[in-house]
């Protein structure tokens, strides 16, 4: 049914009550000119009381007629009231069925993001524990090569001396604590047995000097024995330390891939 059918309908009802009240007032009419004479007489005859009450009596079915007809009118616009409240209440209903349907689909983004968000944590998780399984590996192979090296010599070449200050420095920074003590400990005998060396460079120059021109090397040569006995000493301990069974009782826990990110991943041996 289109928007303009309760204009139709109330035209409708107007128009009857229109085409009756002039059928009503035309015969009304054309009854009091057929009966002109006796009616004039009549009308003559009445008091103002008796002609109203028969005025009121010929004007009362139009009266009818009109509240009826009013009566049909207001009932065709409540139902027409009632219908638009429900169309709105349609309308409504349909607008939150869709904010629904919104908002899940939005929770439904927000869980795609979430593990979206998951997968690239663990993937950035696995990325570092690989890296940090890899320093570690290359902390254990150079110490241990260093190791070997030195028992090999009996002696800190330079190289393989620089090359444990350079170890140590990089790998205290992968390790915990008590494994970061343990590395410090291989650096400051390193550093302690490069300078006995450096030290026993310079009295051997002298000791050579004093040899050539005549002088006494008494003292040099206890200062050198002194000196030679502090380095072996230090040479032991540095041994130990970097010994195969020590790389493995304090780096062996690391040389591992952790099972999660974070600082609970570095442990103490």
């Amino acid at each position: 049914m289109s928007s303009e059918d309760p204009k139709i309908k109330k035209s409708n009802w107007a128009l009857i009550g229109a085409i009756i009240t002039v059928l009503y007032i035309g015969a009304c009419g054309w009854l009091a000119y057929q009966n002109e004479s006796s009616l004039l007489q009549q009308v003559k005859a009445l008091s103002l009381n008796e002609l109203g009450d028969a005025l009121a009596g010929g004007f009362a079915p139009l009266a009818f007629l009109w509240l009826f007809i009013a009566t049909m009118i207001q009932g065709q616009e409540l139902h027409d009231s009632r219908k638009v409240m429900s169309e709105q209440a349609d309308a409504a209903e349909k607008q939150a069925q869709a904010a629904t349907n919104q908002v899940e689909h939005m929770g439904e983004q927000v869980a795609a993001l979430a593990e979206q968000n998951r997968i690239a944590t663990e993937v950035a998780a696995a990325n570092y524990q690989v890296a940090l399984y890899e320093k570690r590996v290359e902390l254990y192979t150079e110490l241990d090569a260093a190791g070997f090296s030195a028992l090999q010599s009996g002696d800190l070449e330079p190289e393989v001396r620089t090359k444990i200050i350079r170890t140590v420095n990089k790998g205290r920074w992968i390790v915990g604590p008590k494994t970061r003590e343990w590395l410090l400990e291989i650096g400051s005998a390193t550093n302690k047995i490069g300078r006995l060396q450096a030290k026993r460079a310079i009295r051997e120059n002298k000791l050579k000097h004093a040899v050539e021109t005549g002088k006494e090397t008494q003292v040099i040569e206890r200062e050198l024995d002194e000196m030679l006995d502090e380095q072996n000493a230090i040479f032991e301990e540095l041994d130990k330390l970097l010994d195969v069974n020590m790389l493995n009782d304090v780096l062996g826990p690391y040389l591992q891939l952790p099972g999660k990110i974070g600082a609970g991943d570095i442990k103490d041996a």
